[in-house]
């Protein structure tokens, strides 16, 4: 499951069938996340590398400005401003290693429900830490309530998510797609 995989086809005259077995038991925004790709070995091949080349260079680039800042924090550990954008940062490395090409659990060997809650649950902290984050850039134009809310609203769908069967636990989503909005 959630793993990307290239098949060579036999030798064939005319048709071929193709048949896909997808279920959807566990998870209510499972089944297949995008078509099959179809071409010759060697350009799905090279069509994966570069995705991949550029997946892992966006997740260093984005790390390595997390931990800029947490370095950064611990110079000026009064303002909170760099510790917040450095979780952002690390959450979103989290959220894009579980999503797409899934390389948690591809070149890590994550089970597909664990990922699967640490892409619900990164999402939910990337919002909850850049209001923090808004927030003690801006303090005087943001009122308090704008702060507080979402980050209780974000915590508690993380604990929803994390404890609860992911068939129910992703009905947090659009709870948390409104208030991002």
């Amino acid at each position: 499951m959630y793993t990307n995989k290239i098949y060579t086809l036999p030798e064939h005259n005319g048709e071929i069938e193709i048949v896909y077995h997808v279920s959807n038991f566990n998870y209510r925004k499972g089944g297949m996340g995008r078509a099959p790709y179809f071409g010759s070995v060697e350009n799905l091949i090279q069509s994966r590398f570069t995705k991949m080349a550029i997946s892992f260079f966006l997740i260093g680039s984005i790390f390595f400005m997390g931990l800029y800042h947490l370095g950064a924090n611990l110079f000026r550990f009064k303002s909170k401003m760099a510790l917040y954008f450095a979780l952002v940062c690390f959450f979103t490395v989290l959220r894009t290693l579980s999503l797409n090409d899934h390389f948690l659990i591809e070149f890590m060997n994550f089970p597909w429900w664990l990922s699967t809650r640490i892409e619900l649950i990164s999402f939910y902290f990337i919002l909850a830490f850049t209001i923090k984050f808004i927030y003690h850039l801006f303090p005087s134009a943001i009122p308090l309530f704008f702060n507080k809310a979402p980050v209780y609203l974000a915590y508690t769908c993380s604990v929803i998510a994390a404890f609860t069967p992911l068939l129910y636990g992703t009905y947090t989503v659009p709870v948390m797609q409104i208030a991002t909005i």
